[in-house]
């Protein structure tokens, strides 16, 4: 019994191995036969047409576009099957529309030639255009020569030109011929004054396109366009001669093609006679005439004149500052996809110009389309980050697009960045990196960068006091009239630091910059009157500079100035108003407080500061405090192509 059951599963055995031997081989089979298009080539380069017939008959049901083709070929070559045109468009046409380049170029052909009157010309072109986009050289020198008879399409020496010149690239033998035709006939249009023909011509002589590139013969041939208005020849002259392109650069002629183009409607040249007007290029300024132009060109839709209106509007340059148009045109401007518009505008709506309401978080938009290509954008969103300004404040975010924006030399942007690392907001607080930031704000031309710059080495925290290197930065700037700078600069030359004791220049320093109404630089010169510091010894003067300090809640000056009054020094003696001056400095100075107790125990001596000197960081436009936006973000602020 056992041995029974032993022979039936060695049977079963061997049925399911031959089962899965059977299962397997058929599997290879499938596989083989898996690509009938594949097989149909195999045959036929074999010479089995029979075979390959039938591989391509199977691939075309199976809607294989190559398949479609080759069986479309065997009909048209009457290979295995009797010659048929019929179906042999069928085929191409199908295997066509699933955009099969070497069927529609085959579609286009036979269609061509069995289309003796021209009846299905549009559609015959219309293949050869698909097959030619898809870079097929005989295509595009069939297309090329139905451009040239206007076959089908509308004839166009210039489509004809660029099609042979392609097809030519692509090997096409016939197509030098056809190319040689083509100019040969341009140049007799061009001759006999066919304007199209001209113009052409001047771009083929310009662009050495289909024949040597020369400057003297495109000049020749734009001319004569021109003169025979065709307005975008005079605006290619317009163009060379404003960039000195084939000739000597000359603004003058520039505008004068620009203004002959524009006076056709020419809106491109316009925008261009524009501008050249508001800004004086080629020619005496004449704004209003300048804005007139751009007018016409945006209200044609010209993005630029539209940007460029808005500029002229809001910065008030044809001698009329219009917020509301501005806003308009920039508006227009920006939804033209300009990118110096988008910028402008975001800046109009944070510092409220143009419109009414809180528009900070449309302007963060505007800013963030703007930033893929402005470097004013980036550094503006850069500063929106900070502050919290229609966007929630990220310092990191911040950080980031002020990089982004200093890499393309953006000064304001490395300065910033500077604040940053010194106050170790979004990034660890580095004076060293901050230094390191403040020198390429200085290179780029930041003043506000040379100062911290300056505080850093003065005050050496985090780097090595440098006090020679401070005042040769203070110099700079204090000669460039910054009051602070000038105080701190007269403060070290009081006491010898970086530079020679001068208290001469001292007394200079802060002259300048009492002048300005610093308050400090005003109670340092009272000083030096009282004391007769590198000035004539004078009273009347110090209590006079004491005097404009103390007005401004200088509580070293009231101190000071109470003094004079309780002493009687250049000016009538008066205690009452000696009291009154140490009562408003008490709260803020300790020797004015115990100077008010001496006073009123009727003792004479008092306690007054000698210098006062407070040098700080600017550090404001990263501050919690309100600052003065319009100096900080950035705009386009002159019109520009």
């Amino acid at each position: 019994m056992n041995s029974i059951r032993l022979v039936v599963a060695v049977l079963v055995f061997v049925v399911l191995g031959a089962v899965l031997v059977f299962v397997n081989a058929d599997n290879k089979h499938e596989n083989t036969i898996e690509n009938p298009v594949v097989l149909g080539l195999s045959a036929s380069e074999d010479g089995r047409n029979e075979d390959a017939l039938h591989w391509f008959e199977k691939a075309a049901e199976q809607g294989d576009m190559k398949g479609e083709y080759l069986l479309g070929e065997m009909y048209k070559k009457g290979q295995a099957v009797d010659r048929d045109d019929a179906k042999a468009i069928h085929w191409f046409t199908q295997s066509a529309q699933q955009g099969y380049a070497k069927a529609q170029y085959q579609l286009a052909l036979l269609m061509e030639n069995t289309d003796k009157e021209n009846a299905k010309a549009k559609v015959i072109a219309s293949w050869y255009l698909k097959a030619a986009k898809q870079g097929l050289g005989e295509a595009m020198f069939h297309l090329a020569a139905l451009y040239a008879d206007g076959v089908g399409v509308k004839q166009s020496d210039s489509q004809a030109l660029n099609w042979v010149l392609q097809a030519e690239k692509k090997g096409v033998v016939e197509a030098a011929e056809l190319r040689q035709s083509l100019i040969k006939n341009i140049k007799n249009k061009a001759r006999l004054g066919d304007a199209d023909a001209q113009y052409m011509l001047a771009m083929m002589y310009r662009d050495g396109k289909g024949v040597k590139s020369d400057a003297g013969e495109s000049i020749r041939w734009m001319k004569e366009a021109a003169q025979h208005q065709r307005a975008d020849a005079a605006f290619e002259l317009g163009q060379m001669f404003d960039a000195g392109k084939g000739v000597a650069q000359d603004k003058a002629q520039a505008l004068e093609w620009y203004l002959m183009a524009a006076k056709q409607g020419y809106t491109k040249a316009a925008s261009m006679v524009g501008v050249m007007r508001v800004l004086g290029i080629g020619g005496i300024a004449n704004p209003l005439d300048g804005q007139r132009w751009l007018q016409k060109a945006a209200e044609a839709g010209q993005a630029d004149a539209m940007r460029n209106l808005g500029i002229v509007y809001t910065e008030g340059l044809a001698g009329h500052q219009d917020d509301a148009m501005g806003f308009y045109w920039l508006k227009k401007a920006a939804e033209a996809d300009d990118t110096d518009a988008q910028n402008n505008l975001a800046v109009m709506m944070l510092l409220g110009r143009g419109s009414k309401g809180n528009h900070d978080a449309e302007a963060a938009n505007w800013l963030k389309k703007a930033s893929e290509k402005s470097m004013q954008a980036q550094f503006n969103l850069g500063l929106l980050y900070a502050r919290g300004l229609g966007v929630v404040q990220q310092d990191q975010q911040a950080v980031t697009w002020l990089q982004k924006a200093e890499q393309q030399g953006n000064a304001h942007a490395a300065f910033i960045l500077g604040v940053f690392y010194s106050l170790g907001r979004g990034v660890g607080q580095n004076n060293k990196v901050a230094v390191q930031w403040y020198d390429k704000a200085i290179l780029a031309g930041d003043t506000a960068a040379k100062y911290n710059l300056a505080i850093l080495y003065y005050q050496g925290e985090g780097i090595q006091r440098d006090y020679q290197k401070a005042a040769n930065l203070l110099n700079t700037l204090a000669e460039q009239g910054d009051a602070e700078a000038q105080v701190l600069l007269a403060s070290m030359y009081q006491e010898g630091l970086g530079v020679d004791a001068n208290v001469a220049m001292a007394a200079q320093w802060y002259q300048n910059a009492a002048e300005q109404g610093n308050a400090a630089a005003q109670f340092n010169l009272g000083n030096f009157y009282r004391k007769g510091m590198g000035v004539p010894q004078d009273d009347k003067r110090a209590v006079g500079w004491y005097q404009q300090a103390a007005e401004q809640g200088n509580a070293a000056a009231q101190n000071a100035l109470a003094y004079m009054y309780a002493q009687g020094r250049g000016i009538v003696q008066d205690k009452a108003k000696a009291e009154y001056w140490l009562n408003q400095a008490a709260p803020k100075l300790t020797n004015a407080k115990q100077n008010l107790a001496s006073l009123k125990a009727g003792e004479s001596n008092f306690s007054l500061l000698t210098l006062q000197v407070q040098p700080h960081m600017r550090l404001e436009i990263l501050s919690s405090q309100d600052v003065d936006l319009s100096a900080w973000l950035e705009m386009v602020d002159k019109p520009h192509l």
